[in-house]
């Protein structure tokens, strides 16, 4: 069998080649070399240069140990021939340039070793300004002193709560250096000791800087501000509806009464709902509820259904393009808090996955979290009744709540403006996240983003049935159909279906009938009923008798309440009430006292046996006094002759039954 063959050069691959690498201090720009270095580097070539330009040099050295050209150099400039030897070695190593001669600085005061057994001190000496005091003497750190050095700060300063360096200095000197510092006291010279400054110093050497940071800091603490942040939030999804982020905040801004401005309500809870991809506010909900579920499913009903009819209830219109923001994403990132708990896995899982951000790192959720920080510092701040610093009330200033002006309506509206004046504000990461925006010439702003990715097919998003959002998200509520219509807290609503089927007329005589409903608290203009034998969910709108709470939000329906049981407490009875109550008394005792002064009956029918010629004299006399007030002469006897007189008989005449025959 015939064997393949190759040269002896072919059988040698570049990898079998020496590698020379060209060490760090050669990789510089020559006109940034200092005035030594250059000096130096000139001396060396002017050293060697007669001997490079020999060609036959290097072939002679081959063969023999020592050379006679070197040693002739040697002798004339007074050098060693091993100086020259190396000098050569490294123009021929490093690609007979003259560069190839500057001196390895780089290697100079063992960087990175620690120098033992010093004796005299390295750093700079303490001078006296004036030299009205002794200078204070340089101290020589130990061995021992660093190991005490790494042992004071690890006791002291490496933990999440430990003191600052300078606290840890002063104890490092008490546990090691008292009686230095006792005779500090009794001497004009100063003792022996570490300075503070030589103490910091042995503190970089001795400990790593990261251990420095990693463990002075809590876990979370160092999670969210201090640890390397090489990824991103964007890695696993640049297209819209690839994630969502929902959070939660108290609005720095007190808010007063609808019905009345002189009333303040306090400060509401805002939900922003952001598209991670596009940075796009995709749903909101301002209510006057806390953190929880409640107020979250409002804003999840308002991201995943049309903002058009949202935005016309607050006198803003706008069409479908401007804000197109009705879809479901393939994933939902909320807080470990309210959104984690049965009823929410119930509703939202089957439509939407949900992931849980761990406690206290805000980090997981940096969209939504800016969204908070913009929205005070451009819009919420600027308001009368804000608060500002967290909350806290600057002495002397003036107390928000004093000047709060702002109704819940009037707030939400303030806070859609902002979020569409955002969603068309210039973002230039945009613009690398996605090449798109370029190639379309359009200006790279959330809206845009969105537009331009949905109309070239990149995005995560999907579709659902209103009904199905609506039956999921909007407020479970039983209503009440009473033959007024159907009532959800002191409002009749009504629907042609519920005429047709007649439950208001069944409910006034059957009684009340009660059925399931979804409330949006947002808007109570309207509810959702489930009708008798009905699936799905019928939007009854408010009747003509409660139109005088139509436009009220929930929080305005809570006031009004809150109102009523206030009144209701502060005025049980009325102050004309009590004087009323004693006059009557007082008429009482009277019409008593004027009845025992009458004379006495036989029997007790004879008090109405004449009860019809009593009212008749009763009539008399009082037409006889209202005529003497007027000073009428007319007596009330020819009034009464005037009239026709009735006759009555107590005969009883007996009528036919219904089973008599005529």
């Amino acid at each position: 069998m015939r064997q393949n063959q190759c040269s002896p050069s072919a059988r040698i691959g570049v990898h079998d080649q020496p590698e020379y690498a060209s060490p760090p201090h050669l990789l510089i720009d020559e006109s940034k070399l200092s005035s030594k270095t250059s000096s130096i580097l000139a001396s060396r070539w002017e050293l060697i240069e007669p001997l490079v330009d020999d060609l036959d040099l290097l072939l002679s050295m081959t063969g023999k140990k020592s050379n006679e050209k070197i040693i002739q150099r040697a002798n004339e400039t007074s050098k060693h021939t091993k100086t020259i030897y190396s000098f050569l070695n490294l123009y021929w190593r490093y690609g007979q340039s003259p560069l190839a001669l500057l001196p390895r600085f780089d290697k100079c005061g063992g960087p990175g070793k620690q120098r033992t057994q010093v004796q005299n001190s390295l750093g700079r000496k303490v001078l006296s300004r004036t030299g009205a005091f002794p200078v204070r003497l340089s101290y020589i750190v130990t061995e021992e002193d660093k190991k005490n050095i790494v042992s004071v700060i690890k006791k002291y300063h490496l933990k999440p709560d430990g003191i600052s360096i300078a606290q840890t200095y002063k104890n490092y000197l008490r546990e090691y250096f008292p009686n230095q510092i006792k005779g500090i006291q009794n001497s004009e010279v100063s003792s022996l000791m570490p300075s503070e400054r030589q103490f910091r110093s042995w503190v970089k050497k001795l400990i790593e800087q990261h251990e420095l940071i990693r463990n002075t800091k809590h876990e979370n603490d160092y999670d969210k501000n201090f640890r390397a942040n090489e990824t991103s939030v964007l890695e696993y999804g640049k297209v819209p509806g690839a994630c969502y982020e929902i959070d939660a905040t108290v609005i720095d801004v007190h808010l007063v009464a609808k019905w009345n401005r002189n009333y303040v309500i306090g400060r509401p809870t805002l939900y922003f709902i952001v598209d991670r991809a596009s940075g796009l506010t995709v749903g909101l909900s301002v209510s006057l509820f806390h953190a929880s579920w409640e107020a979250a499913q409002l804003a999840l009903h308002n991201a995943f259904t049309s903002k058009v009819e949202y935005c016309a209830r607050y006198g803003i219109e706008i069409q479908e393009k401007d804000w197109p923001c009705a879809h479901i994403p393939n994933r939902l990132v909320a807080d470990n808090a309210e959104m984690l708990g049965l009823e929410a896995e119930a509703k939202v899982i089957p439509m939407v996955p949900l992931e849980w951000a761990p406690i206290s790192r805000p980090d997981f959720k940096p969209y939504v979290e800016g969204r908070f920080t913009s929205l005070n510092k451009d819009a919420l701040h600027r308001l009368k009744g804000a608060t500002k610093n967290n909350g806290k009330i600057i002495k002397g200033a003036p107390d928000p709540r004093s000047r709060a002006i702002y109704t819940i309506e009037e707030l939400t509206k303030i806070i859609i403006l902002d979020v569409l004046d955002k969603n068309n504000e210039k973002q230039k990461s945009l613009a690398i996240q996605n090449k798109l925006l370029v190639e379309k010439n359009l200006v790279p702003n959330p809206l845009n983003y969105w537009h331009v990715c949905i109309a070239n097919y990149q995005s995560a998003l999907k579709k659902v049935s209103a009904q199905e959002v609506e039956a999921r998200l909007l407020k479970p509520v039983k209503l009440s159909v009473t033959k007024n219509g159907i009532l959800y807290r002191e409002m009749y609503y009504s629907h042609d279906k519920v005429r047709q089927l007649n439950l208001s007329a069944i409910a006034r005589t059957d009684g009340r009938i009660e059925l399931e409903g979804r409330v949006n608290d947002d808007i109570l203009d309207f509810v959702y009923a489930r009708l008798p034998g009905e699936s799905t969910f019928t939007k009854c709108q408010l009747l003509k008798r409660s139109q005088e709470m139509s436009g009220l939000s929930f929080a305005d329906v809570l006031f009004i309440q809150d109102w009523t049981d206030n009144m209701e407490a502060n005025n049980p009875v009325s102050i004309s009430s009590i004087e009323t109550l004693a006059k009557k008394k007082a008429i009482e005792r009277h019409a008593k006292n004027e009845a025992k002064k009458s004379p006495k009956l036989n029997t007790k029918k004879d008090k109405y046996r004449d009860q019809r010629q009593g009212k008749i004299m009763e009539m008399a006399r009082s037409l006889s006094e209202h005529n003497s007030e007027e000073g009428s002469e007319n007596s009330i006897d020819e009034k009464l002759k005037s009239k026709p007189s009735r006759e009555f008989s107590f005969n009883v005449i007996s009528l036919p039954t219904r089973g008599d025959k005529k």
